[in-house]
């Protein structure tokens, strides 16, 4: 219901109150934090968020549900947005974006750091330290939409990659990415940036190679769990090291739990292994909720 209500009150803010919101938005001003703060696509971002986070503390999500779920927020974040075609700090909320354009604007001699990646880098950082990836896991556009593919049903078996290099691989890239970054400059990023499509009608000639990489990224989606989030995304690791203190996450009641490994079998994540092993430091967690699902005797929680 709660991700109901907010999927219409930004329909209403997109396409009702455009004409205010594009004052606001004018090219020629800068926004103050309190203008930030007050404009709804800021608290939209943390209500889905949140709204999330309520659905997986007081039910079972189910498979159909998630996958729905994800196509909904891929719509909403990375559709409407173009469609409004308003000008707007969390517009794609790109994770891409949002570490590596500041950098961009170091680079080019500007000590200025505009105010709108200060803003999305907090909110971001305020949804994951509150609960376990609720930015990832009911924000992110490229991340709903691959996980919406991996969904598609295959007669062989979904590949499982071991967390630990794919780990190693995902900060050995931004480890490279960012000198590298520096020295080519925007062209880099434009290759290898699949949420650049999502502005939908870009005419940038490079936009062909973001859309061949994001197509290949949903590709590998319906062999692998969210590739991009697990191998590459800057935004990922980092919250990855959040969650690992967030206080909302999923955690083992071990009087009830089995042993009958049917919630690791039966998970597209390499995750919950180390839930059940109770380790301290486990492996990216995106909340789908298919673990609780699955679990036979409700062992598993989301919860404090």
């Amino acid at each position: 219901m709660l991700l109901l209500i907010v999927t219409l009150v930004l329909l209403v803010q997109n396409f009702c109150l455009g004409s205010e919101d594009k004052m606001l938005w004018h090219p020629q001003r800068k926004l103050t934090l309190l203008e930030y703060l007050q404009y709804s696509r800021l608290w939209i971002t943390i209500l889905f968020g949140l709204g999330g986070a309520a659905l997986l503390m007081f039910i079972k999500m189910k498979r159909w549900l998630r996958g729905t779920l994800m196509v909904l927020v891929f719509c909403i974040f990375g559709i409407l947005p173009a469609l409004s075609g308003l000008r707007c700090a969390l517009r794609e909320p790109s994770p891409l974006c949002t570490l590596i354009k500041p950098i961009l604007i170091l680079k080019s001699g500007n000590p200025n750091l505009p105010l709108k990646f200060i803003v999305s880098i907090v909110a971001i950082g305020a949804l994951s330290l509150f609960g376990n990836k609720l930015f990832c896991s009911w924000v992110c556009p490229i991340g709903a939409i691959q996980e919406a593919v991996n969904y598609i049903p295959l007669r062989a078996q979904k590949i499982k990659l071991p967390f630990f290099w794919m780990n190693i691989i995902r900060a050995l890239l931004i480890i490279l990415f960012v000198p590298v970054l520096y020295l080519t400059g925007q062209i880099l990023y434009d290759l290898f940036n699949p949420f650049a499509p999502l502005r939908w009608g870009i005419s940038d000639p490079l936009a062909i190679y973001s859309l061949a990489f994001l197509g290949i990224t949903l590709v590998a989606s319906v062999y692998l769990y969210r590739p991009y989030c697990y191998l590459i995304c800057p935004i990922g690791i980092i919250t990855w090291i959040l969650e690992q203190v967030t206080p909302l996450k999923i955690r083992l009641n071990r009087e009830r739990c089995t042993d009958c490994r049917i919630c690791i079998e039966q998970t597209p994540c390499p995750t919950v292994e180390s839930i059940i092993q109770e380790k301290r430091i486990r492996p990216d967690c995106h909340c789908c909720g298919r673990c609780i699902e699955v679990c036979p005797t409700d062992a598993l929680q989301f919860r404090c």
